[in-house]
């Protein structure tokens, strides 16, 4: 049996598991340990990544170090989380502030200046005797049974908390991971035999639980390198001169403890820096120099992590006196010298024949794979040749089919469970690759062994995918679509030509290359059933939904913006929501993404992000109460590429917007910026309760449509190969700005297929909808009515909103209608509010008025409204319909010439139509009739 020896615990080799500097006893080569909690005085093993062991094992060698959650004492109080812990110690240093002896200390000995013990919540731990009222206080806010689970806490003799430690007082550091407090350590004013630091831990509680202290540079400078340190003092200074990470150790022998933290930043390079008396020989023979063994398992230990090595050191050789730590060297102002490659193992053997230390050869080495041969392709990857084992990775690769990695908006993006678009952190990156290869690497006796992906390869193509040399992904989908050239994927893959990968998750019927008369019909008259039980408000609102379900089978044909649709009804109850989820079961055989309405802001930035960057193919924000006045939504509608600030990171991503987005509302109020983004299906129920109606022909509409789902896509997909098969016609008869190339195109398949009215409720909706539009139009008709084309002052304006004038008998419309305008303050707030509204709204017209700003007064700021019409001349090509164009402007004159007259004398010319339909167009005179007809003579 191999018999080791065993040393007790000392300042500079504590005990990992408990922080003891005196008690405990750790095995020679440091791979474990006998922790002495005086628990009925039994020795515990502590094991690495698991529990106690209480077994009390011979010295065997048995015990491998751990770091996990020790069980729970059955004789003792139960163990608190680590969320319970963070808020016991947060609030614990809040009501221990540094006091003014302390900060002086540890500005003019530790060179902290007041912003560093700030940032870094240094606080001052007083004698026992100082400690009470800070128990009784915590006691009160988190009760007795959970402070006795938490590290560094106990009952004591008079049944009150007590904090576990000696009477002397002392400064709290606290250890961190993330943003929670996880351990506080203590530096003591007045050391004991046990040395100067101690953990908050032990007595009759539990144990402390932690990882090495961490110190964040104030700017960083290198994000993917650590220094590892020992101490607290020194992990500061040097992330302060660094501009990187830095890990203090709480000991040379808990290198550790470092490991979780630069497993989380993402760290590729660990510069290990412990103190300069690693050079020193012991007085005593027989004594070993412990820091200098340590450093030397420290750097095994961070090689076989996969990190890249660094040794950082203030020295030349081994006897000029040089200060002990780098904390010191830094404030000295020496020069620093940072070691690399061969230099590394150029020192180690040097240290280690100085000190006649013994190092196996195994020692961090990369470990032969216990797994035998599971048929993963082999990837031997070269030894310190990134740019090597980069090109033997995308060959790799190359050979997938389906590929398993793309390049999405300039990012590296796998696809999660056929589903959803995912970007893989360097963990899931590392995991995903296991899966796909097994990766070999060379040891240092020649051989060839298993090893995980390495963590710096693996973050350096995250950060260059294009070095992976893997598709561009446009356009993902789990359904069958029609592809930008006609091509329908009826087969899984990756289609180069358009960017598109296919998974294959909803398969759909034959579709015909040539589709006849026959087929289209009935095509469309499947595509009707489904839809035949809501009540629709005219047909154009069943074409409207139906031209959904064409958009998103066929949105890699359309190049250009989508509009967005709404879904409104009267009142709630008659199917907005079942329409919405219908549709898009319909098209893609999955169920619609519902998000709440965050009206603007941040949250709605973040959600629409995550929806592209997760590649969704619908949106849809359902019942919507407020009205929709959002400019993000506004931008993101009419983007290209949409730029925000990626989650969870510092910096802006750039993102291809292919969603299309889609809102239900009962009477959806918006501004006229977000309406003409719409393309809106209403419902209008003659139940007063719709929700109550029964008489459904398909009463499981949703069990309906999985039945038949390849017919209902396929159906799809057969009006877009008619419309390619009819040669691509493009519809022209109605518009919607911003997204002509859409219209053009839907409308041609709807028109190929034999479906009218896409887009013909458009002039009703806007006037339905547009709510501020008709407030403004109401009021200026007021205004008009009182003041004709006067200028006015605000003043003047504000009296016609707010009473009647009995001289013109207004009545009170203005009032209600500009009231979200007014407000709901004084005179003064209301008019101010008025006049910046006006500026907002000059030039608009409404009606046949614009609202114009006139600068006569120096003091008062005019407003009037004045006559416009378009005088559109044979030159354009626009107005073409010679009836139409008159009508345009002659409506004006059944109801007032003077402005016609007046808009004959200034602009001497009128519509180009036949004089023939004049009369019956512009009948307040005849006089005027023949005006008309010898002008529209002279223009012909």
């Amino acid at each position: 049996m191999n018999q080791h020896r065993w040393d007790r615990a000392t300042q500079s080799n504590h005990c990992p598991n408990c922080g003891s500097q005196r008690r405990c006893h750790i095995r020679h080569d440091g791979e474990a340990v006998r922790c002495y909690f005086p628990h009925k005085g039994s020795g515990w093993g502590y094991l690495q990544d698991s529990a106690k062991n209480p077994s009390g094992e011979d010295d065997n060698g048995s015990f491998e170090l751990r770091y996990a959650e020790p069980p729970k004492n059955p004789d003792g109080p139960t163990r608190a989380t680590f969320a319970e812990c963070h808020k016991v110690y947060a609030r614990l240093l809040e009501l221990l502030p540094l006091t003014d002896t302390h900060s002086d200390h540890l500005e003019r000995k530790q060179s902290l200046l007041p912003a560093l013990v700030k940032r870094y919540r240094l606080a001052s731990l007083p004698p026992r005797n100082g400690r009470f009222m800070v128990c009784r206080q915590l006691e009160k806010e988190f009760g007795k049974e959970l402070l006795q689970g938490v590290p560094g806490f106990k009952v004591g003799d008079t049944g009150g908390i007590e904090i576990v430690a000696v009477s002397s007082s002392g400064i709290l550091i606290p250890y961190r991971s993330g943003n929670d407090v996880t351990a506080l350590r203590w530096r003591l004013d007045k050391p004991g035999d046990g040395g100067k630091y101690r953990w908050i831990s032990g007595g009759d509680g539990p144990p402390v639980r932690t990882s090495a202290f961490v110190a964040d540079p104030s700017d960083y400078r290198d994000e993917s390198r650590a220094i590892v340190v020992e101490g607290e003092w020194k992990a500061i200074h040097s992330a302060e001169h660094f501009g990187e990470l830095a890990l203090g150790v709480p000991g040379v022998s808990g290198f550790r403890l470092a490991g979780p933290m630069l497993a989380e930043r993402g760290i590729e390079t660990a510069a290990l820096a412990y103190d300069a008396d690693q050079r020193d020989i012991p007085e005593d023979p027989t004594k070993d120099n412990e820091v200098a063994r340590q450093t030397i398992r420290a750097a095994q230990w961070i090689r076989g992590q996969g990190y890249e090595l660094e040794l950082i050191r203030w020295w030349t050789d081994f006897e000029t006196a040089v200060p002990k730590g780098i904390d010191d060297a830094i404030r000295a102002g020496i020069e620093l010298e940072t070691l690399t490659g061969d230099e590394v193992d150029e020192y180690l053997s040097a240290l280690a024949e100085r000190h006649g230390i013994e190092v196996a050869d195994d020692q961090g080495e990369l470990e032969e794979s216990e797994t035998p041969d599971d048929g993963r392709p082999v990837l031997f990857m070269e030894s310190k040749d990134l740019y090597a084992q980069k090109q033997t990775l995308a060959k790799a690769l190359k050979t997938l089919d389906p590929p398993a990695f793309f390049i999405k908006d300039r990012a590296l993006v796998t696809v999660c469970d056929g589903e959803a678009l995912s970007h893989p952190g360097v963990a899931e990156l590392r995991s995903e690759m296991d899966q796909l290869f097994r990766f070999t690497a060379m040891n240092k006796r020649g051989e060839e062994v298993t090893v995980f992906p390495l963590q710096y390869l693996v973050e350096s193509l995250r950060s260059t995918p294009h070095h992976l040399k893997v598709p561009v992904l446009r356009d993902f989908t789990v359904s069958p679509v029609v592809l930008p050239d006609g091509t329908v994927t009826t087969e899984p893959g990756y289609y180069p030509s358009a960017q598109t990968l296919y998974t294959g998750k909803v398969r759909c019927a034959d579709v015909p290359q040539n589709p006849t008369r026959k087929q289209i019909e009935a095509a469309v008259a499947l595509l009707m059933e489904p839809l035949q039980d809501f009540p629709f408000f005219e047909d154009s609102d069943r074409a409207n939904a139906l031209s959904l379900a064409l958009a998103i089978v066929g949105r890699g044909v359309i190049a250009g913006l989508m509009p967005a649709y709404m879904v409104a009804a009267a009142t709630h109850g008659t199917g907005k929501g079942l329409l919405a989820s219908v549709l898009c079961l319909l098209a893609t055989g999955q169920k619609i993404e519902v998000e709440p309405w965050k009206c603007d802001g941040e949250e709605f930035r973040k959600s629409v992000t995550s929806s592209l960057m997760e590649g969704s193919r619908l949106v849809c924000f359902d019942n919507v109460n407020d009205e929709m006045d959002s400019g993000n939504f506004a931008a993101v509608v009419t983007a290209d590429v949409w730029k925000d600030r990626q989650l969870g990171a510092n910096k802006n991503v750039k993102l291809e917007n292919r969603t299309i987005f889609m809102a239900t509302a009962n009477n959806p109020a918006m501004s006229a910026e977000v309406q003409r983004r719409f393309i809106t299906i209403e419902l209008a129920s003659n139940e007063e309760n719709p929700a109550d109606r029964s008489n459904f022909k398909i009463r499981n509409l949703s069990g309906w449509i999985r039945d038949r789902q390849g017919e209902l896509i396929a159906a799809l997909l057969t009006l877009w190969r008619a419309w390619f098969a009819a040669g691509k016609p493009r519809w022209r008869e109605r518009k919607l700005g911003s997204f002509e190339p859409c219209c053009e195109i839907i409308g041609g398949v709807l028109n190929v297929a034999g479906i009218p009215g896409f887009l013909a409720n458009k002039e009703r909706v806007r006037a339905e909808v547009d709510s501020e539009t008709a407030m403004w139009g109401r009021f200026t008709s007021e205004w008009l009515s009182k003041y004709k084309e006067e200028p006015v002052t605000v003043s003047d304006l504000h009296a016609v909103c707010l009473y009647d004038d009995p001289r013109t008998q207004l009545s009170k419309r203005a009032e209600t209608l500009l009231l979200p305008v007014l407000g709901a303050g004084n005179e003064h707030s209301q008019r101010t509010r008025l006049g910046k509204a006006l500026g907002r709204i000059r030039n608009r017209v409404f009606g046949s008025y614009r609202v114009r700003k006139v600068d006569e007064r120096s003091r008062h700021t005019l407003y009037s409204l004045e006559y416009t019409r378009a005088i559109p001349t044979k030159m354009d090509p626009q107005f073409s319909d010679a009836e139409e164009n008159l009508k345009n402007v002659c409506n004006v004159c059944t109801t007032d010439k003077k402005p016609h007259n007046e808009a004959k004398k200034e602009e001497q010319t009128f519509l180009q139509t036949c004089s023939s339909t004049s009369a019956n167009v512009c009948n307040d005179s005849e006089d005027l009739s023949g005006e008309v007809a010898e002008a529209l003579d002279g223009l012909v």
